[in-house]
């Protein structure tokens, strides 16, 4: 069957092994299936929805809601939340219990979690104990390092994702204990 995606515009297909899946992996709840309905959107476009919900890899220059200080964050400028230098964030400088709010059950659930989202501020970046590696994000400990994501004890590293207690690695991805490496994956 030939469906065209509600996002995008593509065609795309689902198969009878596609609809066949569906239904085999449809929960059952006091004995009634509840059918998981057909996709209405291509592959590409339900994999970017499932990836969204985290931002690892586009880094903005902005100023902290805080104390207007120059930050790299990973909320662009224009973002709708207030967004702290990290250290500010994690320091006692203010109180996230203020944040709080009683729960209204005569208004639904996700409305008010959005509410509550958007007033929290958020942390710039996620980057602890590190040294002239302010361009990484979800790392500790890190020295001399430029765009690693999910980085811990590296030194002198680039452009890599996943990569622990390595040195000298350019372009690479899950790396462990490894040196001077370049388009590796999956090393250690």
């Amino acid at each position: 069957m030939q469906k065209q995606c509600t996002n995008c515009g593509t065609t795309f297909e689902i198969t009878k092994i596609d609809i066949s899946f569906y239904d085999r992996v449809s929960p059952v709840f006091r004995a009634k299936k509840v059918v998981i309905p057909i996709p209405t959107k291509c592959p590409d476009c339900r994999l970017q929805q499932r990836m969204v919900h985290r931002n690892e890899w586009s880094l903005h220059k902005r100023k902290c809601d805080s104390s207007g200080k120059g930050i790299i964050a990973i909320y662009p400028e224009n973002s709708p939340y207030s967004v702290y230098d990290q250290e500010i964030w994690w320091s006692d400088a203010f109180d996230p219990l203020e944040y709080g709010r009683d729960f209204d059950f005569k208004r639904p659930f996700f409305i008010q979690l959005n509410e509550l989202n958007r007033a929290v501020p958020k942390a710039s970046i996620h980057n602890a104990m590190s040294e002239n590696s302010a361009y990484t994000n979800y790392s500790a400990e890190n020295r001399n390092c430029y765009m690693v994501v999910g980085g811990l004890g590296c030194e002198d590293c680039y452009h890599s994702y996943r990569v622990f207690y390595s040195k000298d690695v350019c372009d690479c991805f899950d790396m462990y204990k490894c040196e001077r490496c370049y388009e590796c994956n999956e090393c250690s």
